[in-house]
């Protein structure tokens, strides 16, 4: 039985699927040859191979099992889901700045207490 695994960024874990297709234990699967490289180099939700037909799903896992494959399935819900926000620029938690709101109140008391702690130090007098 031949064993896949697609990464699902809904759940941030692999989904694991299985076919009737028969393999070696010694047979490597053939990597995909990306389109383009970039400077970074392939895109794995573009550059990998597609799931099979006719596979089904046995379960998830946090580690992949088996050859790595995309799932159009997945996919689509994620660039949905992204559309939707309005995201998908992959700069996560940076780009929101509602995000940073609970750290500024942390920022301003620690700067306060450094200011508070250098200034009370005993100064040396300049020469």
């Amino acid at each position: 039985m031949a064993t896949y695994s697609a990464w699902d960024w809904n759940i941030n874990a692999f989904r694991v699927f299985r076919d009737a297709k028969t393999t070696s234990i010694g047979d490597d699967p053939a990597p995909p040859r990306p389109r383009a490289l970039s400077k970074l180099g392939a895109v794995p939700d573009k550059d990998v191979k597609v799931l099979p037909p006719n596979t089904r799903s046995i379960g998830t896992s946090r580690v992949a099992i088996g050859e790595i494959v995309r799932d159009p399935r997945l996919n689509t819900a994620r660039d949905a889901a992204a559309a939707k926000s309005g995201g998908g620029d992959g700069i996560g938690a940076l780009g929101d700045r509602t995000a940073w709101m609970p750290l500024a109140p942390v920022l301003v008391v620690g700067t306060v207490i450094a200011a508070v702690i250098y200034f009370s130090q005993p100064q040396k007098a300049a020469r």
